[in-house]
């Protein structure tokens, strides 16, 4: 479902990347990428920027297999891939769950949709499970990255390296991806719960994220909002936990590394 008019189309694979408007980008330019996961800290991270930044849908992503899916917002519908922009900053945000084999095709044209727009950072706010989450004071936020430049950043932002460890889904595959496509990617991982919406940890990450992108972002109002987040949130933690449970169905991995 396109929102007015069409100004530019980039079909790459299963997918269109449909711009409504034109959008000029000053560089460096950074695509924020969430899917729900761990926590759902990659969304509530990007929702939150959306709003505190005040950015502009600009376009949306379609597909095939999502023809059967329109989000609606303040009666207007929308397709379930949106896409929203500042001067120096892209966000291609998602509140709907996705199969795991359509996860894996839209992190390859995503990769290539950023290489297209000449956006040089792309970087995923994510959780990564806490055994002890109730009993964890200051959340830790790691990271992987495809580039020693986003790497220096990233250490440089308070992140710390995770050394050993597997990551499933959809980040996992915007890293092979970036990695074989030579694409500057980070993916940021703050200590989470599993599966209850953790306003908490997305804070903690955008703490983070600001400090790498050089952008001021209060997270005050989070905080204070953080109770009715998780009631809003709890259906949608709901189905990305089953998809998570899929997704380890038939896989080996180190249960405190799963995201």
């Amino acid at each position: 479902m396109v929102v007015g008019n069409v100004s530019r189309e980039e079909v790459l694979g299963e997918f269109r990347f449909i711009e409504y408007s034109l959008v000029e980008f000053e560089r460096p330019t950074t695509l924020i990428f969430s899917y729900p996961d761990t926590g759902l800290v990659g969304v509530i991270a990007s929702s939150y920027i959306i709003n505190e930044l005040k950015l502009v849908e600009v376009g949306g992503v379609e597909s095939h297999a999502l023809a059967h899916i329109v989000v609606i917002h303040e009666g207007i519908p929308k397709p379930p891939i949106r896409m929203y922009a500042g001067k120096d900053l892209l966000v291609v945000f998602t509140d709907v769950v996705l199969s795991p084999n359509l996860q894996v095709v839209l992190a390859s044209a995503l990769v290539d949709y950023a290489r297209l727009r000449g956006v040089e950072y792309i970087i995923c706010p994510s959780g990564i499970p806490a055994p002890n989450r109730l009993d964890v004071d200051e959340l830790k936020t790691y990271y992987v990255s495809s580039s020693k430049r986003l790497a220096e950043l990233a250490e440089k932002g308070g992140a710390i390296v995770l050394k050993q460890g597997v990551l499933i889904g959809a980040y996992a595959a915007l890293l092979r991806e970036s990695v074989k496509k030579g694409v500057n990617t980070l993916v940021l991982l703050t200590e989470s719960f599993l599966e209850f919406p953790d306003p908490e940890a997305a804070a903690r990450g955008l703490q983070v994220f600001s400090k790498i992108v050089n952008k001021d972002i209060n997270v005050k109002r989070l905080m204070e909002e953080a109770e009715l987040i998780k009631i809003k949130t709890r259906e949608l933690m709901r189905q990305t936990s089953g998809v998570m449970s899929q997704m380890r169905k038939g896989t080996e991995y180190t249960p405190y590394l799963y995201v």
